[in-house]
């Protein structure tokens, strides 16, 4: 089964402010519905509440140390195996091969080293928020660039942005493929579309 983790974040590793995005990208959302519909998605029990319901045509897992919690069409899981034995029988029953890994901070930072893909939005601006994607985790591990598209902002997304898609490279040797993630988000010629 393939492990991919999607999340927007601007060039710090920022992904929220208490329990919203920092930024409202309709471009953004309609890639994030493409990419998980019909898959199953582990997420934490916080990153559901923001949510307020389940992701329609998705199997939710959410993953929570507290053994009471239910949430009403939503599958609970109490370890990180118990959500990937649900995503995995979840993608046979559907005939697929992927889960998907939609955060929050505390889930990417727990399942960083599982992830066999990566897709980023990263978001161009300055935001507050106190929730963090794992860049220095993800940055450990070697990736190749598979797509990179920079958007222009336009009237309903007022921040550009770029779509990545990094598979993780799971041989030791280096390669002139390996893209440097840290340096390519510090550096400032990369938020401009060239």
């Amino acid at each position: 089964m393939i492990v991919s983790a999607i999340a927007a974040i601007d060039r710090t590793g920022l992904i929220g402010s208490g329990s919203k995005l920092p930024w409202h990208l309709p471009r953004d959302l309609r890639r994030f519905r493409e990419h998980t519909l019909g898959k199953p998605i582990i997420l934490g029990r916080r990153t559901f509440e923001s949510l307020r319901a389940p992701l329609q045509g998705r199997r939710n897992i959410i993953l929570t140390h507290n053994p009471s919690f239910h949430a009403e069409g939503c599958h609970i899981a109490h370890s990180l195996d118990e959500a990937l034995v649900l995503a995995e029988e979840y993608a046979r029953q559907v005939g697929g091969d992927e889960v998907m890994i939609i955060g929050g901070g505390v889930v990417f930072e727990a399942t960083v080293s599982l992830w066999d893909r990566l897709l980023l939005t990263v978001v161009e601006g300055t935001f507050q928020g106190d929730s963090h994607f794992p860049l220095d985790r993800v940055t450990e591990s070697r990736w190749v660039v598979h797509e990179r598209e920079f958007c222009a902002a336009d009237a309903k997304n007022l921040h550009p942005h770029w779509f990545l898609i990094l598979e993780r490279q799971r041989s030791t040797e280096a390669s002139s493929e390996d893209f440097d993630l840290a340096s390519w988000l510090s550096s400032q010629s990369a938020s401009m579309a060239s």
